[in-house]
């Protein structure tokens, strides 16, 4: 028997006061090591964003800190999200990376000080998006598609499909906790394996 359950929440209005909490705490272990710098030094905040975090949220959120505490003693919050995601277009998945850059008051300071002050950031795997990821919710022909941006998400599905004996069968997960099976003829299910989620484990 196949199945799939699917539920979305609004983020708790809490989250902003957790991302405010982890800006300040990567602030002050920065200052902890390093408090005096030259003023050839652009103190970043790199924050890495988990693969349902909304990028427009947290880019909203980092400008508001920024206002709220304009001598922040750092120049750029660089948010940084890596997941594997789904291309709807040839149905193909890659590694993503995407950055956004939230300068704050001193980073005009720090860019005027020097000739052609820029960052190159460069990705050994995968690749590199324009634009931040899109979490949609989606159809099997892909043709519906219901933005999903800024909600919890949880799913998960085992669906069967039947082929006659002799076949050629397909396993797939088109989409994180969703699982496309095959039943051959009279014979037991193959079963399709892969991740719960699609969190991305980097180590150092």
């Amino acid at each position: 028997m196949s199945y799939l359950f699917q539920i979305a929440a609004p983020y708790h209005a809490n989250e902003q006061n957790n991302f405010f909490d982890n800006i300040r705490k990567g602030i002050a272990n920065l200052q902890k090591y390093q408090s005096n710098v030259s003023a050839n030094v652009c103190r970043t905040l790199i924050l890495r964003l988990s693969a349902t975090a909304s990028i427009g949220k947290c880019v909203e959120w980092a400008k508001k800190y920024f206002e709220d505490l304009p001598n922040t003693q750092v120049e750029l919050i660089l948010l940084y999200q890596a997941v594997p995601a789904a291309n709807l277009a040839d149905g193909t998945t890659a590694i993503t990376h995407y950055r956004a850059i939230v300068s704050g008051p001193n980073f005009a300071k720090w860019q005027a000080g020097g000739p052609a002050r820029r960052f190159v950031i460069r990705s050994l795997v995968g690749t590199v998006a324009v634009e931040p990821v899109r979490q949609i919710m989606t159809d099997d022909a892909g043709t519906t598609q219901i933005p999903i941006d800024g909600m919890y998400i949880f799913q998960k599905g085992d669906i069967y499909r039947y082929y006659a004996a002799g076949s050629s069968a397909i396993l797939s997960s088109p989409a994180p906790g969703i699982l496309i099976h095959a039943v051959i003829g009279d014979f037991a299910p193959l079963q399709m394996i892969a991740p719960p989620n699609a969190e991305l484990l980097l180590l150092p």
